[in-house]
């Protein structure tokens, strides 16, 4: 008969209701966040949502809304109680929610989500733009544009022109030795409402 040791079982027994309480798929979109579209997103927030992962959920929120809670990691973690509590037991299936339908709306595009073409919440998503500059031992500095990439490129013949306007760029000095550069767009959660 093989005996475990005392350590072992207490690390199974830490183990186990955490890998019960987060189902694999929502585990996998946390662990591996997609924000190329507004369902995409979405479906990430929804599923840090029922696996009680509020570093995950702040990852998700657009940086109008980190700034409404504060921008910090402790202001998203007490105004989304609010957010819990409303929807209720509900919670733990968020990662089960369908996307049903996408309106446009002054700020972004709302994506309701729920079960049976029936609308249970609605995320309003909204597009930031930014770019990324890694530089020698792969140190990055980066920013929030307040355009769209596209609107800061210009194609003459054969060469492509980047008109990017920061004061962060003066970090870099007059020589830097850039490795990478990365301008995108990306989804974010800008407010969560609830259906009528």
């Amino acid at each position: 008969m093989r005996v475990f040791s005392p350590a072992l079982l207490l690390v199974l027994a830490c183990l186990l209701p955490a890998c019960a309480s987060c189902p694999t798929g929502a585990a996998v979109r946390i662990l591996r966040p997609n924000f190329d579209t507004p369902q995409e997103s979405g479906a990430c927030f929804l599923a840090a949502l029922a696996c009680n992962k509020p570093d995950s959920e702040y990852l998700c929120l657009s940086e109008d809304l980190k700034r409404k809670h504060g921008a910090t990691l402790d202001g998203w973690i007490l105004a989304r109680q609010d957010i819990r509590a409303e929807a209720g037991v509900a919670i733990n299936r968020a990662h089960t929610l369908l996307a049903i339908e996408e309106r446009q709306h002054p700020e972004g595009i709302v994506v309701w989500w729920g079960f049976n073409e029936k609308p249970l919440l609605g995320l309003l998503m909204q597009q930031q733009h930014y770019f990324d500059i890694y530089v020698d031992q792969g140190n990055k500095v980066g920013a929030f544009l307040d355009a769209a990439p596209a609107q800061l490129i210009e194609v003459e013949g054969k060469r492509l022109r980047l008109a990017l306007e920061d004061s962060l760029l003066r970090t870099l000095g007059t020589d830097p030795a850039v490795t990478k550069l990365v301008i995108g767009s990306e989804w974010k959660v800008g407010g969560v409402l609830a259906a009528d």
